[in-house]
């Protein structure tokens, strides 16, 4: 939450008359003059995220204003989900020089001068939900801001970087208090003429990071987190397809593995 010590104080915006984030914007509420404020702060935003990066290609995001009360069941009066962000799609790319292979959300890799040939590309970069069941502060409401109020602009910039991708893939995936990258597979090319599916056997399988994942240090050793998940890729395994893990958790848990991630696990709860 932002407070201002003016009252006088105005935001800088971008001179930049350009705005390099398009908006998908659903407005699922009843309050249409709400809706149009909501909607310009996407708008301001786009703007703010425009001058500060080093945008080459247009991201587009979809994003949606609704009760989250009425829509999900998320009424807690105590604890309130603000918003939600995430990237549309992840793109995988193998490393040249590291022959190692990490996804980059979509909106990222449009901005890389990587080889033209990638699997395709959705629609949207990002996707976003904002809760309309709580209150909201906008540019010209009276200062300072109430307790309870949340910052839209705040917000909606704070939930659209975590849609560039900018967080880690690592995450307690098989639900035994320990990390790991995410856990995908590759699936064997079809030949010429050969029908596939998602549900077709998958060739090898992994845990894979994000491209943000390689950047990631731990403290005050200095260690690369990406060395970690080097370890942890030596246990070997085969899922029969992506929606399926079973049996892969139990096996993982008597690996030698198995402590490294424990580790990271404790590490990432204590720190």
């Amino acid at each position: 939450m932002i407070h201002s010590k003016d009252s006088k104080d105005k935001r800088q915006t971008s001179s930049k008359s350009d705005n390099m984030i398009t908006v998908d914007f659903q407005c699922l509420i009843d309050d249409k003059q709400l809706c149009k404020k909501v909607e310009q702060v996407f708008i301001t935003a786009g703007k703010f995220i425009t001058a500060t990066l080093n945008l080459k290609s247009i991201i587009s995001v979809n994003a949606q204003f609704l009760d989250f009360c009425k829509t999900y069941g998320k009424c807690d009066k105590d604890v309130i989900i603000l918003g939600a962000a995430g990237p549309a799609r992840m793109i995988p790319y193998q490393d040249p020089k590291e022959n190692k292979i990490r996804f980059y959300p979509q909106a990222l890799y449009k901005q890389m001068n990587f080889p033209i040939e990638h699997p395709e590309f959705g629609p949207n970069e990002i996707m976003a939900t904002f809760n309309s069941n709580t209150s909201y502060w906008f540019e010209g409401d009276p200062l300072p801001m109430l307790e309870k109020q949340s910052d839209m602009l705040y917000v909606v910039i704070h939930e659209m970087i975590h849609g560039l991708g900018f967080t880690t893939s690592w995450d307690d995936y098989f639900g035994i208090k320990a990390l790991t990258p995410a856990i995908g597979g590759t699936t064997k090319p079809p030949t010429p003429g050969e029908i596939t599916s998602q549900s077709d056997e998958l060739q090898s399988s992994q845990f894979f990071e994000l491209i943000s994942d390689k950047f990631l240090v731990l403290l005050p050793s200095g260690k690369l987190v990406s060395s970690i998940a080097d370890e942890i890729n030596k246990f070997q395994f085969k899922i029969e397809t992506l929606s399926s893990t079973d049996g892969i958790a139990s096996e993982f848990s008597v690996s030698p593995q198995f402590p490294i991630a424990k580790n990271m696990y404790n590490t990432a709860m204590t720190h």
